[in-house]
Order: structure tokens, then sequence, then C-alpha cells
């Protein structure tokens, strides 16, 4: 005699979604169960939670049934309901299944055949080609991925190269299922990383830096590399001479108030060499990646935040709203912070561990003060034409997939 599950299963290919597929085995099998057992339960009743397991022992993918055994739902032992429950499922042959078994107090545990469902995937992506996995889910939908961010003062390591991969295959993924994916990535070009290195290069043409390997840039080394040494070398001169770091606050004022009011600090218009090296920097970043078919669609950069007064504009909003306290005792007195967390815990100063600070005593935004204002503008909450805060956008070029960017 053949069985219900047999008669429905028996002659099905794989599946192509596991997780349904298991999920209207479970709902038949169920639903077997309940008329064998008489029970006037509805089957939206119980609750299907399939998951992947979460030990090996038990499988690929387990459900609980625990919550299936209170007084108003089956009324049965949880381990009586999952036994019952794959009585049922393995009087059947279901295709891509190994094996399905029950463990304490209350789980059902699927075991896949990996080799079976393995051969079915591969064949079906032989078969559909470069369209298999495509969709239309996200039509209409626009999606900002940002990814990659590397500050514009050094090469990229691996952890940035790790990062890219992440963010462009995410960005793959949705726009294979019909989302409009934006791919931004921001240029942290006035940050304290870039200053140091506009400190190294001009205590390097002063004489005052010597760089291991000698202080010109090699036959064979790009610029984001040489870099890389004068930003490790200026480091170490810090250590050396605390004092140094005094040049490292002019030269953050100077990139500050030349990018929002076009001013030069002494001789060295510093913001203009500022910009200058984060150019040069992330051309070099574009070209490592470029190299992993890794592209963007927006270079946001950090000096067009402040450029068009969009942090300005979002401090006075944090003003107006009373988020931000100017302490005038402690570590951070003469700063701007906002506080973060109500029940935070606070030191013998009396100042609070989650405290951030927006802008320092020396009058210098920080980078979560910028990030702020970017995050804002992300969401259309800050730029407003009507009161002169704008972006402009320009290409910068085609990259090596033949997208603007």
């Amino acid at each position: 005699m053949t069985t219900t599950s047999e008669t429905q299963f028996e002659t099905e290919s794989t599946p192509t979604d596991i997780h349904e597929y298991l999920t209207q085995l479970i709902k038949q099998a169920t639903s077997e169960y309940l008329s064998k057992e008489q029970l006037e339960v509805s089957l939206e009743a119980l609750p299907l939670n399939l998951q992947f397991s979460a030990q090996n022992t038990f499988g690929d993918y387990s459900m609980p049934v625990m919550a299936w055994a209170s007084k108003d739902k089956l009324k049965r032992p949880p381990l009586q309901i999952a036994e019952a429950l794959a009585t049922i499922l393995n009087e059947g042959k279901h295709a891509g299944i190994q094996e399905i078994t029950v463990t304490k107090p209350g789980y059902l545990n699927f075991r896949l055949h990996r080799a079976e469902l393995g051969r079915s995937i591969m064949e079906r992506v032989h078969e559909a080609g470069a369209d298999f996995g495509q969709s239309e889910i996200g039509r209409g939908t626009k999606v900002v991925v940002e990814h990659t961010n590397i500050n514009s003062n050094k090469a990229a390591h691996v952890g940035h190269l790790r990062n890219s991969c992440l963010g462009d295959t995410v960005v793959r993924m949705l726009r294979s299922q019909g989302y409009q994916v934006e791919a931004d990535n921001y240029i942290d070009d006035t940050g304290v990383q870039v200053a140091d290195v506009v400190v190294g290069l001009t205590m390097l043409n002063e004489g005052l830096l010597d760089l291991p390997g000698g202080n010109e840039q090699l036959p064979d080394e790009s610029f984001d590399y040489f870099c890389s040494r004068v930003y490790v070398a200026v480091g170490k001169a810090y250590d050396d001479d605390p004092e140094l770091k005094k040049r490292r606050v002019d030269v953050l004022h100077a990139i500050e108030a030349g990018i929002t009011e076009g001013e030069k600090s002494g001789e060295a218009n510093y913001a203009k060499f500022a910009s200058d090296l984060s150019q040069k920097i992330v051309k070099a970043h574009l070209a490592t990646m470029g190299r992993l078919n890794i592209t963007y669609d927006l270079l946001t950069w950090e000096s067009a935040v402040l450029g068009a007064d969009l942090w300005k504009r979002t401090f006075n909003m944090l003003q107006q709203k009373n988020v931000m306290e100017k302490p005038e005792t402690g570590k951070a007195a003469g700063c701007w912070i906002v506080r973060l967390g109500e029940n935070d815990e606070q030191n013998e100063e009396g100042e609070h561990f989650q405290d951030k600070i927006l802008v320092r005593s020396n009058g210098t935004a920080t980078y979560t003060a910028k990030d702020i204002a970017y995050q804002l503008w992300k969401f259309g909450l800050a730029d407003d034409p009507a009161i002169g805060v704008q972006f402009h956008f320009i290409p910068w070029g085609r990259q090596r997939d033949g997208r603007m960017l």
C-alpha cells in the first residue's frame, strides 16, 4: 500500500528552495498527524520555526515542537509529537533528505543528502547559465551599500580588501535580485590620519624626518605605499616627541578652515596639500580595487560634508534639539558632547562612559560628528538647497567594468 507521502514525493525532483520544501513536508506530516489523532487544532496555530541545526550531530535543519505541547494546542509531550511526525515523514521517500531524526526535548531534525543536492544545484546552475538566481523581487526599491571606506593616507591592507570584497558581493547579490543599488565609498579626507601624513611629508621636506628604506619614493613603489612609510615614521616621531602632535592640531584646523572658509594656515595651504594628497591616494586605492573588479557609483568626500556646510547645519540642528552639552570640567571640558545611554555609569569625575565627543576643545570636529551629518544626509534630513546646504556631483571617470563613478 502506498502512503500519501510516497505518492506526493517519490517522483518529485530535488526542490529549488530547501527551507520551503522542508516546511511543506512538515505541514503535510502535521496535517496527517492531526487527522490521525482527531485533534481539532488548526495548522496555522502551530508555529513552524524551522532553522539551521544548533549542532551538527542533529542534522542540517531542526524544528522545535515544544510550543505545540501546551494545553491550548496539542496537549501532548513534545518528544511524543516529534516522534509521531518523524514516523509519518519516514514512511515516504523525499528527494534530497538522507535522514529524519528526533532529539530531546522535542526537536524534529533533517539531515540533507548533500551529494544529491549538490549535483542537482550544479545541474540547475549549468542549465540556467549567467541567469541563475536572478529575480526582480527588489524592483523599485533603492538600496545604498557603503563599503571600503579607507582613510586616504596610505595603502590598503588585507583587512580593507576583505571588507571591500564583502561589500561588493552584497552589491552584486542585491543587483541580481532587481534592487537599484548605489555602491558608495566614503573618503575620510579631513581626519587625523590624513593630517599625520601631511605633517610627515612637511617634516620630510624640512629634513626633520627619516624614513626606513630611504626618504625618496622608490622606483617600484606606488605613492600610497610611500605614504604608508611616512605614516609609520611620523607615528614613531610622535612617540619620541609628543610635542610634535601640536602640528597635527594645526594641520587639522587649517584643513577645516581651508575647506569651509578658504583660509590658509601660515605659508602652507594645508587644505590644498591634504586635498591633493587624498586625490592621489584614492586613485591608488581605486586601482587596487579595480584589479579585483570592484567598482563604485559614488565617492562621498568628508571634505564635501564640511564644504557644503552640512556639518554646520547638523551642529545647529543638534543645538536646537538640546542633544549636546558642553562640560566645563573633566576630561571633556570645552568639548561639545552627546550622551548615549540613559543608565550609563559614571567615573569619579562624573563623566559618562558612553559620552561621545562631537567637537574637540580645540574646535575641530571628530569623525563621529561628521559621520552623524553624513547619515542625516543619506536620509535627506540635513541637506536643504533653501538654506544653502547642497552637495554637487561630478564624474570621476569610467571604471574597468564601464560603470561611471
